[in-house]
Order: structure tokens, then C-alpha cells, then sequence
């Protein structure tokens, strides 16, 4: 027999549950070591609530209010590990990106570099691939401001980590850092196409991935915020990409939504 269909609907229940109980623990802790994994857990159910409800309402202002709960969770998460010393743990890692892609959608980029700021200036082996954390500190640069220096140095470390292989990702940081808006925009896409691929065959119950069975993996499919995070990057770099891009819906590509005001933990406001 086929399973139901996976909708909005059918999700919101379960992820508004797990965020109520990972927020209690939350809260019930003052320990960054302990805080760690909730921290995340939290950041992966925001957005996908944000996009649930987005898929369901359609109102940008509930989707960007929710969305930016991840990456102040984030910051507090790394504010609190900063002052309690815990910098040595894969918490720290700056390839943790999905947050700052929340805020640079959001166009919150003071919130996306403090929590880049925050984040390990190297890569942790062992808690990140090389590939992850050099696409990561690009990222980092980029949204901290216009200085170049060291980034072609960071872009060859980039190559050498792949040791042949294909990633998307730097197609698209090639463009971005050449301004070039027509080859931005197609890597943008294939990278996008290469992202639902992999999906589709996680999704395939003959593989058995265990990440298909997790709260945030169908939301993630239907709207790409780190699509709409890259292409708030390019305007940002004054590139005009006029087109239709996959999962990445018009009306959240403006950025524009109501003053924003915190509904959940941790109560914390933007700035």
C-alpha cells in the first residue's frame, strides 16, 4: 500500500511537538556544552516550521519571523559557548551554515556575520569536510565585506579539497566573486537541481536513508532557503537575476516583510 503523502499539513503537528520539547530542554540548561545539540536541533526545526507555514498560508511576514529564529538561536547558542570557553567542539564549526543561510534570506547580515564572527577562522577535521568549511569561510567573507585578500589562496584550497571531484557550490562562488550574473544564475540552478537529485534518491525507500525519515528533509525540498540566501548575496553585490529559480518562490526573494518580533525561544530580538 502507497504511504500518505507528505504535506505541510501532515508535518506541522510533529514539528511544532519536537520544537516544544527541544525548547524546554533548552531552557532548563545554562550549559553550552549541554545547550550544543538542542541549539542545532532547534535551528533545523525553525525553518522547516517557517516553511511549512509559508507552503500552507503563503504570508512572508510568518515565514521570515520563524525562518529568523534559527540563526538567533544560533548566536545565543555561540554567545553562550564563547563566554563559557567551549570553542574546541563541533558546535563551533562554521560549516553549521544553515543558520546564516536563514539570516542572509532574511537580509539580516549584521546577524549572519556576528554569527560567522562567532564561528571556528578554521577547519575543524574531524567535524567538517574540508570542501564544507572552505564553501563556509567564503561565505563568511563575502558577507563581511568587500576585501578580497586571501581568497584565491581560500578558493585553490577549495579545488585541492575536492581531489577531482564535482561540487556545485563553487560553480556558484566562482560567479558570484566574478559578478558575473548569467553564469551565477545557471550554477545557481544546476546546484539547485543537483541538491533535489540527491534528495529524490534519499528519498527512494529502496536506499533506506534515515535522513528522509527526519521532520525538516521534505520541507527543505520545497523551498531552498540557501538558494533564496545566494540570491540575496548577488543583489546584494549589485547582479541582477531576473529569471525563475527552482524553489525559490517570488515573493520571498524581495526580503521584505514586517518588523520583526520574537515568538519563541529564546526571546531574542534581532539586533
Amino acid at each position: 500500500m502507497a504511504s500518505d503523502p507528505v504535506t505541510p499539513e501532515s508535518l506541522l503537528t510533529e514539528i511544532v511537538a519536537q520544537l516544544n520539547i527541544v525548547a524546554d530542554w533548552a531552557q532548563a540548561t545554562r550549559s553550552a556544552a549541554d545547550l550544543g545539540e538542542h541549539a542545532e536541533d532547534l535551528c533545523q526545526h525553525y525553518r522547516a516550521y517557517a516553511i511549512c507555514l509559508f507552503a500552507q498560508h503563503g504570508d512572508v511576514d510568518v515565514f521570515f519571523h520563524w525562518l529568523l529564529h534559527a540563526p538567533i538561536m544560533r548566536r545565543h547558542f555561540l554567545t553562550l559557548a564563547h563566554a563559557q570557553g567551549l570553542t574546541d567542539s563541533g558546535h563551533w564549526r562554521a560549516s553549521f551554515i544553515d543558520p546564516v543561510l536563514d539570516a542572509m534570506a532574511a537580509r539580516q547580515w549584521k546577524l549572519a556575520a556576528d554569527i560567522c564572527t562567532m564561528t571556528s577562522p578554521t577547519w575543524l577535521e574531524g567535524f567538517e569536510y574540508e570542501d564544507d568549511f572552505c564553501y563556509a569561510d567564503l561565505v563568511r567573507r563575502l558577507i563581511g565585506g568587500p576585501a578580497t585578500a586571501g581568497i584565491d589562496d581560500l578558493m585553490a584550497r577549495w579545488h585541492t579539497s575536492l581531489e577531482g571531484g564535482n561540487d556545485p557550490r563553487l560553480e556558484v562562488a566562482e560567479a558570484l566573486l566574478a559578478d558575473d550574473s548569467d553564469a551565477f544564475e545557471a550554477s545557481l540552478q544546476a546546484l539547485l537541481q543537483n541538491t533535489e537529485a540527491k534528495a529524490r534518491r534519499m528519498a527512494d525507500p529502496s536506499t533506506m536513508s534515515p535522513l528522509a525519515d527526519e521532520l525538516p528533509f521534505f520541507p527543505n525540498r520545497w523551498i531552498s532557503v540557501e538558494g533564496l540566501a545566494l540570491l540575496a548575496l548577488a543583489e546584494r553585490r549589485g547582479m541582477t537575476i531576473k529569471d525563475d529559480i527552482d524553489a525559490c518562490p517570488r515573493p520571498l526573494r524581495t526580503g521584505t516583510y514586517a518588523p520583526f518580533r520574537p515568538l519563541a525561544y529564546p526571546h531574542l530580538g534581532i539586533d
